[in-house]
């Protein structure tokens, strides 16, 4: 299959995983250690069964998710937020660790809380 017959399949098997998008919270991270300040803006959606994706056609969707630069990411992968949060957010034996400033500042800006723990529709 060409990319070009993927991003259209794609489109269309994500249109199917996320949905109802809205703007979730914002953080303000400076790290004059690295000479960057970033401002990241967290959007939330619900999500279709991950887990029935992963079969038939959608395998292609999730193929798409490489990394690109392994020396700022190490892996993609779906998880819950329970297991993203496991053991703190200074874990040692969490394999999302470390973890990148924005996520740690949403994560104690929201006192641990999942990102729909308190969302209004």
């Amino acid at each position: 299959m060409s990319q070009y017959q993927e991003k259209p399949l794609s489109r269309s098997i994500w249109k199917h995983i996320i949905h109802n998008i809205r703007y979730h919270t914002t953080t303000n991270d400076p790290m004059p250690e690295l000479n960057r300040h970033y401002v990241d803006i967290f959007m939330c959606a619900e999500s279709a069964d991950i887990n029935a994706l992963r079969q038939g056609d959608s395998k292609i969707f999730f193929s798409l998710f490489q990394v690109m630069e392994p020396d700022n990411c190490e892996i993609w992968d779906w998880i819950t937020w329970d297991e993203f949060i496991k053991d703190g957010i200074d874990s040692q034996t969490n394999k999302y660790r470390p973890m990148f400033q924005p996520m740690r500042s949403y994560i104690l800006q929201r006192n641990g809380k999942g990102p729909f723990k308190d969302i209004k529709n």
